[in-house]
């Protein structure tokens, strides 16, 4: 069957949390508010591989969904709608099916002058303004009297989130502005945290959410050659250790973006102002070429860090992925492949990928109809079938020699790297052992290159937890609301990565967990995980394995 370009085509929307009523979107009627949630339902049912199992099949799912639209009144708003139907699919605890929020994020009544971050045991304040800095490293027990748990039950009823540390991520964020913290408490008065410290005793902390808070940015002790947000390199030099440093935050790159360019120019404007707003968060050039030309670029780089790792005899790579919130998978494969050479091309994948066919997956693919797509494919599909399918699975029967040359393994969208892969003949440019930095951030295509680098070579994960599952569903088909302009995703197919653990199918523990402590260890530095690593480097990584 003819592989339909970008198989695993991993888009994560960029959330914006704002839950107030403050520049409320034109009143719609309750009609026109019942007509868009039938359709989102109708979306739901025909684009999610399985809408009705987390309901306690699809009575029970319709009994919902038709208790929901009896609630629409004319009192209703938009946003009110918006979070109902945000409260509906908290059900299904599906990451990649999402209700994207107003965009207006200007309008928030206040925040709150904490900033919240996330250990393997728990929440933590990473930085403050600068009249709360006391308060740096506290650990949250409670807020509001309500135990941390407590409050965690409560976020899974009305986010959709896979796994403990995808609610820590959503109770953050909630608990970030004072429309979010509305969201869990009826009280607009003060918030109460309850604070933990490992130098002094604990307290209570009473707060007001604020305009504007004067952030205290403390500098980290990790010098790092920091000159884009989105991907770069360098040497570590650790107790005369050599050890080679990749962080990318974002499965993005400047070959996708000329990927884009060249054959979907439609969507350029999209893909450049989403690159750098959220990813690099620098000004985007206006010229179209400049801006591309801005993008660093993934390849050369990598290769060249890899290149001066095997000059040096650096045995050791750390991967920093822990502000990396996914993107396009299948860029990750021309790196697997200058790691691992042939060990890559037969890694023999039992991960299953399925994806589901349906109106809003075709328009995706820019088809009209089932029927073109079978045309173009030869097959027999109906809407609403699944592709049944494996990571890599249709190539693994084929000799190394012929995988060496097929580009869908060794390049980005059957060519784009060629020129860093083509001739290394199956062999890696240099194959150091791996240390993957992983945070609640890590989420989709981030997860999935974790997933492949801890499968195919000698690698560990350390750090916290990523608040993506293993086996569950996946992949963002997009959609908007007619009438009032509800945007959001639903999930378009399933994946299952740990068919034989369920347990670690749901949580990724790292080889290396960071708790509090080992936070507070090293006072909170926002590179913490990268010195807590390079500790462990000091001595011998396989026998500092203190598993999960």
């Amino acid at each position: 069957m003819k592989r339909i370009a970008g198989y695993l085509l991993i888009l994560v929307l960029t959330k914006t949390f704002v839950f107030g009523q403050v520049n409320e979107t034109p009143s719609v009627s309750r009609q026109l508010l019942i007509n868009d949630f039938n359709t989102f339902i109708e979306y739901l049912e025909e684009t999610h591989p399985d809408p009705y199992s987390s309901y306690g099949g699809l009575p029970e799912f319709k009994r919902k969904a038709q208790g929901l639209r009896n609630m629409i009144t004319d009192n209703t708003t938009v946003e009110q709608l918006r979070e109902m139907m945000r409260e509906f699919i908290s059900v299904l605890n599906d990451g990649h099916t999402i209700i994207s929020g107003n965009g207006q994020a200007e309008a928030t009544q206040g925040y709150l002058p904490l900033q919240l971050s996330i250990a393997a045991d728990g929440i933590f304040i990473s930085e403050t303004d600068k009249n709360h800095i006391q308060y740096r490293g506290g650990f949250l027990e409670s807020v509001n009297d309500i135990p941390i748990d407590s409050l965690l039950n409560k976020v899974r009823q009305i986010r959709s989130t896979e796994n403990r540390y995808g609610i820590y991520w959503e109770l953050c964020n909630l608990l970030s502005s004072k429309e979010g913290y509305g969201l869990l408490f009826s009280d607009s008065g003060k918030i109460k945290l309850a604070l933990k410290f490992t130098n002094k005793e604990s307290e209570f902390v009473y707060l007001d959410f604020v305009p504007e808070p004067d952030w205290i940015k403390q500098p980290s002790t990790v010098r790092l050659n920091n000159d884009n947000n989105l991907l770069y390199k360098q040497i570590l030099v650790n107790n005369n250790q050599s050890v080679g440093y990749f962080v990318w935050n974002g499965m993005y790159s400047r070959e996708m973006v000329e990927d884009v360019a060249k054959n979907n120019p439609a969507y350029l404007d999209m893909n450049l102002n989403s690159m750098y707003q959220s990813t690099m968060k620098v000004p985007r050039p206006d010229d179209d070429r400049q801006a591309i030309e801005g993008i660093p670029a993934l390849y050369p780089t990598f290769s060249k860090l890899l290149e001066t790792m095997k000059e040096q005899k650096s045995d050791y790579l750390i991967i920093d992925l822990r502000h990396n919130g996914g993107g396009m998978t299948p860029l990750c494969h021309p790196l697997l492949y200058m790691l691992y050479g042939d060990k890559y091309l037969n890694y023999d994948c039992k991960a299953e990928y399925n994806r589901r066919l349906s109106r809003l997956q075709l328009k995706k693919w820019g088809l009209d109809s089932i029927q073109q797509y079978n045309t173009g494919n030869k097959t027999n599909f109906l809407t609403g079938d699944f592709i049944f399918g494996y990571f890599f699975g249709s190539l693994n029967a084929k000799p190394v020699e012929e995988k060496r040359k097929d580009l869908s393994l060794i390049t980005y969208n059957n060519g784009i790297g060629s020129e860093y892969t083509k001739d290394l003949n199956g062999k890696p440019i240099h194959e150091p052992v791996v240390i993957v930095l992983t945070s609640p951030r890590t989420f989709s295509a981030a997860y999935h290159f974790t997933y492949l680098l801890s499968q195919i070579g000698k690698t560990y994960i350390a750090g916290v937890p990523s608040r993506q599952a293993g086996n569950t569903f996946m992949e963002t088909t997009n959609f908007e609301l007619p009438n009032t302009k509800i945007s959001g995703s639903i999930s378009n197919s399933y994946q299952m990565f740990f068919p034989d653990d369920l347990e670690k199918g749901k949580v990724l523990m790292p080889d290396f967990t960071m708790n509090w402590t080992d936070f507070a260890k090293y006072d909170f530095d926002s590179n913490a995980e990268i010195l807590f690593v390079l500790d462990l480097l000091k001595n011998d990584l396989a026998q500092q394995n203190r598993g999960n």
